[in-house]
């Protein structure tokens, strides 16, 4: 993995610190920065500066699409 991501120096080792299920993205940090790389291509990006990075959760918006109105709880609790 150090052939493909940047390390700091040469003690620096790479860390998996969190992953994208569905869209096959894991998130490496080193002492160079926080790297994503994509699996199906390998290609790698630099997302972030160096830092403290032991966990990451990206967030992925999504869509709802709209079902209508809901009815009033007064509706749906009247006897």
């Amino acid at each position: 993995m150090e052939s493909v991501i940047p390390v700091a120096s040469s003690d620096d080792k790479p860390f998996v610190v969190g992953c994208a299920e569905g869209v096959g993205v894991i998130f490496v940090s080193t002492g160079a920065g926080l790297f994503t790389i994509k699996l199906d291509s390998g290609l790698v990006k630099k997302v972030a500066e160096s830092g403290v990075y032991f966990s990451v959760l990206p967030y992925m918006s999504f869509y709802t699409p709209d079902r209508g109105r809901f009815p009033s709880l007064a509706e749906i609790t009247d006897v």
